[in-house]
């Protein structure tokens, strides 16, 4: 999903649906397979990209994965500092 979104997402309503949907079909996958870690990684993924004003569920269930798992601090493509997720912030 990181790599589907890119250095710099387009944020335009079509660019937002795009990775949402992305987004989606990522925690769905790692949901389904049982991968708490993927899991995790998938749900602070998204939370990065699109922000978690409207999904405070998926940030609180990926910091209480990430602290059962252990996990300080999670891996991300280099450039994540610079993704403007889709709340503008």
């Amino acid at each position: 999903a990181w790599a589907l979104t890119g250095p710099n997402p387009a944020l335009d309503r079509r660019g937002v649906t795009r990775l949402r949907r992305v987004w989606d079909e990522t925690v769905e996958v790692a949901r389904r397979e049982a991968f708490p870690y993927e899991l995790a990684l998938a749900l602070d993924g998204r939370c990065t990209v699109l922000g978690t004003t409207d999904d405070d569920a998926s940030a609180g269930e990926r910091d209480d994965l990430f602290r059962r798992l252990g996990v300080v601090r999670p891996p991300r493509p280099p450039w994540v500092a610079t993704v403007t997720h889709a709340s503008g912030t």
